[in-house]
């Protein structure tokens, strides 16, 4: 039976409690230095835990950045991100955390009560802080393998002329986060490659004509389509509008491969 794995939130948990940790270590960093850092160093966090009102800024603080990070997939295709874009992401969540802070100080009639400079220094630290433990995280997670729950299970439809060069550069450029879980050529498998024969280490799973029901009995996020412009003749490619339709219906997501070529690892994809 077609089995999706978890998407959203859910499949990056581990980043979510990643940013509620390292944000509320982040706030009482923000809070003894602006009412002494030798308190902290002294272990007294009961200055801070003893304040009710910094208590429950500390409880907004970690409700908002939840809620925001779930609702904005904040955390998504993360593992593929480059260094410019994850700061772009952290510093969204930090500055909409903060934004709610302020807001709940300021409808509570709180805000003189409570020092402006824990928020500005939250703002700084939270950024450097958030950001590095994402980065260090995700080295960590490439450096043992992606765990199964986190990769995406893909499986490519291609034409004989083009899947060596496809699978090869497909497996050198998405890093840890894909599976190729197998391979079927769209125009025929002819003389050369046949079902349960591997290109590039990647099996050739089914025939396109008996694509639908192997998707409808394997574990498969996502087909991953490159097929060139005439690049099949009629009957095939009502044969793959099948299987598009058919995945839809399962709600399957299919992406086709646009402007490649072998010379070119610059690819786009649209679903």
């Amino acid at each position: 039976m077609y089995q999706k794995n978890a998407g959203g939130w859910i499949k990056h948990y581990d980043f979510l409690i990643l940013d509620a940790i390292v944000l509320q270590i982040t706030y009482i960093l923000a809070y003894f230095t602006r009412h002494g850092i030798d308190r902290l160093l002294a272990g007294k966090l009961s200055d801070l835990y003893s304040r009710p009102l910094y208590v429950s800024t500390a409880i907004v603080l970690a409700v908002s950045s939840l809620a925001f990070s779930v609702m904005t997939e904040n955390h998504k295709d993360i593992l593929k991100r480059g260094y410019l874009i994850e700061l772009r992401e952290v510093i969204k969540l930090v500055l909409t955390s903060t934004v709610f802070v302020l807001a709940y100080l300021f409808f509570t009639q709180s805000g003189e009560a409570f020092s402006r400079l824990v928020m500005a220094y939250f703002l700084v630290y939270g950024i450097v802080l958030d950001f590095l433990a994402r980065i260090l995280w995700k080295k960590w997670l490439f450096t043992k393998g992606v765990s199964d729950n986190q990769k995406r299970h893909i499986l490519l439809v291609t034409t004989r002329e083009h899947a060596g060069e496809l699978a090869k550069r497909l497996k050198i450029h998405e890093y840890g986060g894909l599976d190729i879980i197998g391979m079927v050529l769209a125009d025929g498998e002819g003389e050369l490659y046949k079902t349960g024969e591997k290109i590039e280490n990647i099996e050739i799973v089914t025939t396109i004509k008996n694509l639908v029901s192997y998707i409808q009995n394997r574990w498969v996020d996502e087909i991953l389509i490159f097929i060139p412009r005439n690049g099949l003749d009629k009957n095939r490619s009502e044969e793959l509008e099948d299987v598009r339709k058919a995945a839809l219906m399962m709600g399957l997501a299919t992406h086709d491969i646009i402007d490649w070529n072998p010379d070119n690892d610059n690819m786009r994809t649209v679903e």
